[in-house]
Formats: C-alpha cells, structure tokens, sequence
C-alpha cells in the first residue's frame, strides 16, 4: 500500500490499497515507541481502493501506519510535519 502525502502538514492521508477480497481492513497507528494512538476499521471490496485517515490528533513526528486485512500485515512509515 501508498501512503500519501508523506510527509504530511495535513489532517488527512490517503492510503491506496489493493484488496483481494472483500471484508475488512484494520488500520492503526503508531508512534516510534510502539503505542497504539489510533485504530479504526474499514470495509473494502476487491480491487484497488483509495480511502482517507484523519490523523489530526497526531503531534509533529514518525508514526507507522499498519495495516491488516485478518491474513497479511503491512506497515509504512508516516511522517507529519
């Protein structure tokens, strides 16, 4: 998956996925010492999906964006700004 804009001054990121089932996605943040400072759930359906995280609540730093779909993990590095 693709994370952007990265880095970020914004209150939202986009993420583009690429789902080869429908169900659900877990999404969580977090910081570089390993806390959990966000986590929702989204709904995709098969094939690419483009969908949006607020991340206002996030202070100025790195951050990992993981996702899980229940069968594979991936996780990206998140800069905001």
């Amino acid at each position: 998956f693709t994370l952007y804009p990265n880095p970020t001054e914004v209150d939202n990121i986009n993420v583009n996925y690429t789902s080869e089932e429908n169900g659900s996605l877990t999404v969580k943040v977090f910081d570089l010492t390993g806390r959990l400072v966000k986590q929702e759930e989204k709904q995709l359906g098969i094939g690419e999906q483009t969908f949006s995280i607020n991340i206002n609540s996030l202070t100025k730093g790195a951050y990992f964006i993981q996702l899980d779909n229940g069968k594979r993990k991936g996780s990206r590095k998140l800069m905001v700004l």
